[in-house]
């Protein structure tokens, strides 16, 4: 049943609004991580170097952004573009390459 102009039920809930149950989960994920965030530092302080080292690596993925992968296509791939490189070791063939 769709609204037809003149509605005089309401808009619903606003735009943005979480329904019960997401606010809910929410406030348990929220009191199970105070509850972590009370032990944290001694449960890292116990782990051993390497198990220190391999957290931190994967704690810091989401603290740095990633890198995007880039793969670079060539509109047309029948055609295969060719460039040259020159290397120039010396000031006397740049001065001999421009003339």
């Amino acid at each position: 049943m769709a609204f037809k102009k003149g509605n005089k039920l309401g808009p619903g809930r606003p735009r943005g609004l979480r329904n019960k149950k997401t606010q809910e989960a929410k406030a348990r994920v929220e009191k199970v991580l105070s509850m972590i965030d009370q032990t944290i530092e001694e449960d890292i302080a116990e782990l051993s170097a390497s198990e220190r080292v391999k957290t931190y690596v994967a704690l810091l993925e989401y603290q740095l952004p990633k890198l995007q992968r880039v793969a670079l296509a060539n509109d047309d791939e029948s055609k295969e573009q060719s460039f040259k490189i020159q290397i120039i070791n010396n000031s006397t063939e740049i001065n001999d390459s421009s003339k």
